[in-house]
């Protein structure tokens, strides 16, 4: 099972709320959680 912390509309950290991965519909609205995506490229430009 995979927790995300909750976050508002203006990225601040909602206390005492964690969202569960597996239950993605049902996250209230205006709930939201953070995802960054990475590229990583070598020195010869090609990504790893």
């Amino acid at each position: 099972m995979e927790f995300w912390d909750a976050y508002n509309s203006n990225f601040e950290k909602i206390e005492g709320m964690t969202l569960v991965r597996e239950e993605q519909d049902k996250i209230p609205a205006g709930v939201y959680h953070l995802v960054c995506e990475v590229l990583v490229r070598h020195c010869a430009r090609k990504r790893l």
